[in-house]
């Protein structure tokens, strides 16, 4: 708190002019008695808003609780493949020689870090897309004794890849250089690990893999769009609640949740409204695996649903806990959005604003403001705006395979050169509304709320921070590291 009273008072920065603060949701930053935000609140800024932490990191601490109950069975995974391929190039080379004849793009294991946002989302995609050139590498790391129970695996694979007598015969050859590599003790402990996981339960693996690729897009979705340099302030009241009722209607009942008012989902009971096991969102080719399976274990299947209906709402309940998901001001700024500009919702949420967000407007400029709203609802002159794509939804215009004739692809349209300008940022948009000098009040009001932090910009610092500092940079000064970042970023915006 005193550093930061500090640097506010050599940069003479006014306490008057600090809208909001994001932090970490840690009692330190945020809690309700000593944390700093309270501090802040207390003793410096009365004003300050609260959007209820980061968002971001809400989301993936509920992703956290999600797979708590399958036990780290697939992380476990992910870090034996990612350690098992790292130090060695010869057993890298015989795992891409195994995807070449599998038709199989080769990349090495992706690297499972439960501290980087849906990192088992990401490794969990990876693993899945090469889960058959694993399961033929360490085929040849079971017991002799037992390949047989394994063969008709194997087979299935080789049926499913399309793999010829030719290519059969490679592999025998790689397998054999494989089960000659010699292995440290650790190592050698981490590929029986690996074996067990992959193929002796296999069953297990490929239900939880299955399940992960299903469920977890809702929260990478939500982590991507907030994580976007953009503003998107406007748009977290509306996405929370969507990714909020996406999870419950995975699990429960949907006319028990949908028809639910933001107050009312905050303390929904979420036990009483549960689906039939057999309902639960379990994806397709997971639900098709289980069918496989179940005649031959039915215990298995069994456990695995309880488990998922149990990691639905584990993070269920701490979204509902944590998720902002009545507060008033994101509800409020809803209504900044320029696609709302003609409807009434819009002149509703941005009447309350100045109640909520009191540092900005005078009262003479309030009365203003209420009479540029009117105005603002009924004009038609104001700039073009478009939403920007998300990520998600763009389709995948490029192609894996290289010999793709992209000659056949029609050429882009592009936009006459007198045709009125679009702008898809809305930071932009308010800018052009202010210049029309007809907003004055309004638009410095909305201008004001943009600057709220709802995703962690500032925490990408700590990755140019790897970059910069190493085992011979530790002495390193905060000045010197402050002027390198200050350089980097006067390049990246040149």
């Amino acid at each position: 708190f005193k550093v930061l009273v500090e640097i506010f008072k050599d940069y003479d920065l006014n306490w008057n002019n600090l809208c909001s603060i994001l932090m970490d949701s840690c009692a330190v930053m945020r809690g309700s008695k000593t944390g700093l935000e309270k501090r802040i609140r207390t003793q410096k800024c009365h004003h300050l808003l609260d959007i209820d932490g980061d968002v971001c990191h809400h989301c993936h601490n509920g992703t956290k609780r999600f797979c708590a109950p399958f036990e780290n069975h697939l992380e476990n995974l992910f870090y034996y493949l990612y350690n098992h391929f790292k130090w060695s190039t010869d057993l890298r080379k015989y795992l891409s020689d195994i995807c070449d004849i599998l038709y199989i793009k080769f990349t090495m294991p992706d690297r499972f870090l439960k501290h980087r946002w849906l990192s088992v989302y990401d490794v969990t995609m990876s693993t899945n897309r090469l889960y058959e050139a694993y399961f033929v590498f360490f085929f040849s790391c079971i017991p002799d004794k037992d390949k047989r129970d394994y063969k008709d695996l194997l087979n299935k694979i080789y049926v499913a890849k399309h793999v010829d007598e030719d290519g059969k015969s490679k592999i025998k050859v790689i397998q054999s250089e494989i089960k000659k590599k010699k292995l440290t003790k650790s190592g050698a402990k981490r590929r029986d690990s690996i074996v067990n996981l992959l193929i002796i339960q296999e069953q297990k693996t490929k239900l939880v893999l299955g399940f992960y690729s299903a469920a977890l897009p809702i929260f990478k979705r939500y982590v991507c769009l907030f994580q976007s340099k953009n503003p998107l302030v406007h748009k977290l009241n509306d996405e929370q609640l969507r990714a909020f009722k996406a999870i419950l209607n995975c699990f429960l009942k949907s006319e028990s949740t949908n028809k639910l008012s933001p107050r009312a989902l905050k303390d929904f009971e979420m036990e009483k409204c549960f689906l039939p096991l057999n309902e639960i969102h379990y994806g397709a080719s997971t639900r098709k695996w289980m069918h496989e399976i179940e005649q031959r274990n039915p215990a298995l299947i069994r456990e695995f649903k309880l488990k998922a209906r149990k990691a639905y709402l584990d993070s269920s309940k701490y979204m509902q806990d944590k998720f902002p998901l009545n507060n008033p001001l994101l509800k409020s700024l809803s209504g900044i959005d320029p696609i709302v500009q003609h409807h009434e919702v819009s002149g509703r949420c941005l009447k309350r604003l100045p109640s909520l967000v009191t540092n900005v407007l005078s009262a003479d400029e309030v009365e203003q403001y209420e009479e540029e709203i009117l105005n603002y609802m009924s004009d038609s002159t104001l700039p073009n705006y478009a939403e920007p794509k998300r990520a998600d939804d763009e389709s995948d215009d490029e192609s894996d395979n290289e010999l793709d004739d992209q000659s056949k692809s029609p050429p882009k349209k592009t936009a006459p050169s007198d045709a009125p300008k679009v702008i898809t940022r809305i930071d932009e948009w308010w800018h052009e509304v202010r210049e029309t000098g007809r907003y004055n009040n309004l638009s410095k009001l909305v201008l004001a709320t943009l600057s709220i932090f709802h995703g962690p910009l500032v925490e990408s610092s700590f990755s140019s921070m790897g970059n910069i500092m190493d085992s011979k940079r530790y002495s390193l000064s905060i000045e010197t590291f402050n002027s390198y970042l200050t350089v980097q970023y006067y390049f990246a915006c040149s």
